[in-house]
């Protein structure tokens, strides 16, 4: 099957491709459920408990500050969140602060989340930006 457009059809497929890009831009953020930011905010903090914890080679290393560095890292806020498509394939862009500060390897993060029934939200990983943007239902 071949389609050939010329003329007024091939503008007005052209103008039908560009609206429905820009509406799906301006309505596809959904607000993000509170189990959804609970599930991603857990990820997190583990994530950076994960990282910090890395630098520790034994337990003479654990000094105050340490464990309220550690502590403090797991204040995890967003300054923002978006979502794109739906709750069984949702791709959120979120801007993260740990104890009030972006973290050291960036504050803007995409991830891809799944909600099942039975399994309520899940993280399923984290993914490029190029994702986020792509998500068009």
């Amino acid at each position: 099957m071949t389609l050939h457009l010329k003329g007024p059809q091939a503008v007005l497929l052209v103008v039908g491709v560009v609206a429905f890009a820009g509406w799906r831009g301006v309505t596809a953020y959904t607000d993000l459920e509170d189990g959804a930011a609970q599930e991603l905010s857990e990820w997190l903090r583990a994530e950076h408990a994960r990282d910090q914890l890395r630098d520790i080679s034994s337990v003479g290393d654990v000094t105050p500050a340490k464990l309220d560095s550690i502590l403090a890292g797991q204040r995890v806020t967003f300054a923002s969140v978006r979502a794109r498509g739906a709750p069984e394939d949702m791709v959120v862009r979120v801007e993260v602060l740990i104890d009030g500060t972006p973290p050291r390897d960036g504050a803007v993060r995409y991830y891809r989340m799944s909600y099942g029934a039975v399994t309520g939200w899940r993280m399923k990983r984290e993914v490029h930006a190029w994702t986020f943007y792509t998500k068009l239902l």
